[in-house]
């Protein structure tokens, strides 16, 4: 993982836009991320299951949050405020909740007036084991969690933390 401040020169440096990830290569280490992102499906708040890499755009952030998650809620502002900047680089943005406080978590992100798609885990995954591998490695749920892919499912950028996404332009 990167420092705050590594991130924050990796998204903004230099004046740089939020595209500039895309010249950099998936992290070699998270190809095993890469590949458990291809096979997780998720589902919307309609019931909709999806991939990642169904979603159209160029660059995908997905966001790893729960509703009791101190960061999470701080970032809340900073990337609502950020949001028609990502959407004209090219970015989808998408909240994945964990399947148990996907209720709390619909509701809170609602209340907050989060203009982004939220999704959870599907329960049609192959015997949880790729939502296991994907959403607990590292010992647990971690939220906050930012992670940009490019295409259907390069690895491009994966921080565990709040960012402060009010800088993005």
């Amino acid at each position: 993982m990167q420092s705050g401040a590594m991130s924050r020169r990796l998204l903004v440096g230099g004046g740089a836009s939020f595209l500039g990830l895309l010249s950099r290569p998936a992290l070699a280490a998270d190809a095993g991320l890469s590949r458990a992102w291809a096979e997780l499906v998720l589902e919307d708040e309609d019931g909709a299951e999806f991939r990642v890499a169904d979603l159209d755009a160029p660059l995908k952030l997905v966001k790893l949050w729960a509703h009791w998650c101190p960061g999470c809620l701080a970032e809340i502002a900073s990337l609502t405020g950020s949001g028609r900047a990502l959407s004209r680089q090219g970015v989808s943005t998408l909240f994945v909740s964990q399947a148990e406080d996907w209720a709390r978590d619909r509701e809170v992100a609602h209340r907050y007036g989060l203009p982004f798609r939220l999704a959870r885990p599907s329960p049609h995954n192959a015997s949880g084991t790729v939502a296991s591998a994907l959403l607990d490695r590292g010992g647990g749920f971690v939220v906050p969690r930012a992670l940009l892919f490019r295409g259907g499912d390069a690895l491009v950028w994966n921080r565990i933390g709040a960012t402060d996404w009010a800088h993005i332009g």
